[in-house]
């Protein structure tokens, strides 16, 4: 019987002493360090500026936040669906920005980080 209870107290008070799982896959990406670089990487190229096509101006939050001549949301923060910057690359399974014959495009794992930090909110 001691037994038993020595195996149900380690049982208990050994999680404490195990660290936490870095728990970075569950935190939503920031614009700074995940989303611009993916942005300028992959569409600043055409959207800046004042020749900015669309008139979407794409070289800072605070012009993403601004919309484009068509569309005042670009981004809806927790609402990637509603997202026009995410169903860019998303309608009917195949991206329809960046163009076809654009040099770079985004990954998989870019569309997905997109898609996190909106449906995070859309943070700095």
């Amino acid at each position: 019987m001691r037994c038993l209870w020595a195996v149900l107290a380690v049982m208990l008070v050994l999680p404490a002493f195990v660290p936490a799982e870095d728990k970075k896959e569950d935190k939503a990406p920031t614009y700074g360090k995940e989303v611009k670089p993916i942005l300028a990487a992959n569409c600043v190229g055409c959207h800046r500026g004042a020749k900015a096509k669309g008139g979407f101006d794409m070289t800072s939050l605070e012009s993403i936040n601004k919309g484009s001549k068509k569309t005042k949301k670009v981004v809806v923060p927790g609402k990637s669906d509603e997202s026009k910057l995410y169903t860019v690359l998303t309608e009917d399974g195949k991206p329809h920005m960046p163009p076809p014959k654009a040099r770079s495009k985004p990954t998989a794992d870019d569309i997905a980080a997109i898609k996190k930090w909106i449906d995070g909110g859309a943070k700095e």
